[in-house]
């Protein structure tokens, strides 16, 4: 259920950014449109948008930029938050998932933005350099990768030494398993992610260290920006995949699947992946009563 969660937020994050591209792109246009109506005006298009006289008058463009570049830092920090979260989760595995510890979660929450916003507003305003703001991002996925690799060789440990028959409780041995399960999950969307990342950044700096022609300076732009937009659909796909049960379920209710489908297999008897989470998750709410 909470990666669940972090899908849905995933998705909510892609509708916010999308809502600033075409905010930006709007504005861009109108830009441009007036522009040619004085060709003065568009020849000394770069020295007037250097120099602003009045900071509302660029207000429109100012923030769809913070949003976007918020966007993309939230990324990175967001996934450093989360493989932290699983580090506490496995501190604290003998009691996780029963006792509720929301400072936890909001706690991560509140540093993600706190530290996604001053970058976003340092790099719309040019304030550091790119390959600072490059490192910052390559030093966040290395980061995870290194925690969940440590994850992984713990969980493991911990998951031989809680399987001897009633050495330790139903709810450790739960926690283990759900730890292992988020470590393949965050494996897969990692891949992923850093594919498509690393060919942004690539791009990235064959424009800042002027190695294309001009004029192939805007397609690659372009490039870039769907290779970082499209990104948390193909995540969220990725995730989706990733899970069986999830996987069936978003197979099994699309259009043509489901007209191809029989009816005995939609009313089939046999006990699914639903139903055995729903039983497990009961025997594990008896068993820590």
């Amino acid at each position: 259920m909470e990666t669940k969660n972090r899908t849905k937020k995933g998705f909510l994050k892609y509708f916010d950014l999308s809502t600033a591209e075409i905010k930006q792109m709007a504005d861009v246009m109108s830009q441009k449109f007036h522009d040619k109506n004085d060709p003065k005006k568009e020849r000394n298009l770069c020295t007037s948008l250097i120099h602003v006289s009045n900071f509302f008058t660029i207000l429109p463009l100012f923030l769809p930029g913070l949003l976007i570049w918020h966007y993309v830092y939230s990324m990175f920090i967001g996934v450093t938050c989360v493989s932290i979260e699983r580090v506490l989760a496995t501190y604290y595995i003998r009691d996780y998932e029963r006792t509720p510890r929301t400072h936890i979660g909001m706690g991560l929450l509140c540093s993600v933005h706190c530290i996604s916003f001053p970058f976003a507003y340092l790099m719309v305003n040019n304030r550091i350099p790119f390959i600072i703001a490059d490192s910052f991002c390559i030093i966040c996925v290395v980061y995870v990768c290194v925690i969940y690799f440590i994850l992984w060789l713990v969980n493991v440990k911990l998951g031989i030494r809680f399987s001897v028959p009633g050495t330790y409780r139903l709810a450790q041995q739960f926690q283990v398993k759900e730890n292992m399960r988020h470590i393949m999950l965050a494996r897969n969307i990692i891949c992923c992610a850093t594919f498509f990342v690393a060919i942004a950044c690539s791009l990235l700096m064959t424009i800042v260290l002027d190695l294309l022609p001009v004029w192939l300076n805007n397609p690659v732009a372009h490039c870039i920006e769907n290779c970082i937009f499209l990104n948390p659909l193909l995540i969220c796909t990725v995730a989706i995949f990733s899970v069986p049960s999830w996987k069936k379920e978003f197979i099994r209710w699309l259009p043509m699947v489901r007209k191809l489908r029989n009816e005995h297999v939609l009313n089939q008897n046999v006990l699914n992946h639903e139903d055995e989470t729903k039983e497990y998750f009961q025997q594990l709410k008896n068993a820590w009563l």
